[in-house]
């Protein structure tokens, strides 16, 4: 689960804490996700940080540049300003279809917090989308990376991970972290309370704590790793050249999903359902994905 599912299935009681000094590498953590988990986790017993990432914009500059009719300005106005997604429409646009991202992200660009809607602010953003929605070419979290390989995309809102492999394979493109800020993630690993298998399940999490284990699966998803021993080894290994992306950015503002007020989740949920029930341009339906899988 991502963090900001943790404290709900806590509550609930629908995962099972565990003891952490008997997880290989769980105090290995960099400083700054340790704070975050503790936020969620205050017992440090409940979860085990697995990835973390960012959302973005992947483009090809010169397409994209080329239909601005001018530089591309590192904002999320590329998604979100509705003239410049116009004139972005033909060479193709898309947005991750993730309610808590898009109406997080929107509300950022806009200055505000998504916790502090009101029934008028989401209406407002409801009205946003509403009006963008013609100029995307599709609404996708796992699809938009096989349109951009395939140059029927030039802006695309994009996980981290995803882009580093996309850049990998096509060097032409490049992934930008707007100036306004960008949504954090961390996922984690964590036990349901139901388990049949709690032993095997602990040693699991144990196993991919290890920061030799943790430094092999984000060369091999690109995604950051939680583990300070991990990330020093890669920096060693590459000489800082995957590594580097793998720290904060100095200048880059984080912030995580808040939900809105609950009186309001309705409202929200309904007016993202309208939005992705309309068709789009280049897939007949959108693809539900989970936050990296």
């Amino acid at each position: 689960p991502a963090t900001d599912r943790l404290q709900e299935l806590i509550s609930e009681s629908l995962i099972r804490p565990f003891d952490a000094s008997k997880i290989d590498g769980f105090y290995d953590m960099q400083p700054l996700i340790r704070s975050h988990l503790f936020t969620h986790d205050r017992t440090l017993s409940y979860a085990a940080p697995y990835f973390w990432g960012r959302v973005g914009v992947l483009l090809d500059r010169g397409k994209a540049e080329a239909a601005l009719g001018s530089s591309i300005a590192q904002s999320w106005g590329l998604l979100f300003d509705e003239t410049a997604v116009e004139k972005l429409s033909s060479c193709g646009v898309s947005i991750l279809e993730g309610r808590e991202e898009i109406y997080s992200l929107i509300m950022n660009y806009k200055g505000r917090s998504l916790d502090f809607a009101t029934e008028r602010s989401l209406d407002v953003l409801d009205q946003a989308l509403t009006s963008l929605k013609p100029h995307y070419a599709m609404v996708d979290s796992a699809e938009y990376r096989e349109a951009m390989a395939a140059g029927k995309l030039c802006v695309s809102m994009a996980w981290e991970g995803d882009a580093r492999a996309m850049i990998g394979e096509h060097p032409g493109l490049e992934f930008i972290l707007p100036d306004e800020g960008t949504l954090f993630f961390l996922d984690t690993m964590a036990i349901p309370a139901k388990s049949q298998n709690y032993e095997s399940a602990r040693m699991f999490i144990s196993f991919f704590m290890r920061s030799d284990v943790a430094q092999q699966n984000a060369e091999y998803t690109l995604y950051n790793t939680p583990s300070a021993k991990a990330l020093e080894s890669m920096k060693a290994v590459a000489g800082g050249t995957q590594a580097q992306s793998l720290i904060w950015e100095k200048g880059v503002q984080v912030f995580t999903y808040k939900a809105p007020r609950p009186e309001l989740e309705r409202k929200f949920r309904d007016s993202w359902s309208r939005f992705v029930e309309k068709p789009s341009k280049l897939a007949s339906r959108p693809v539900k994905a989970d936050v990296i899988n």
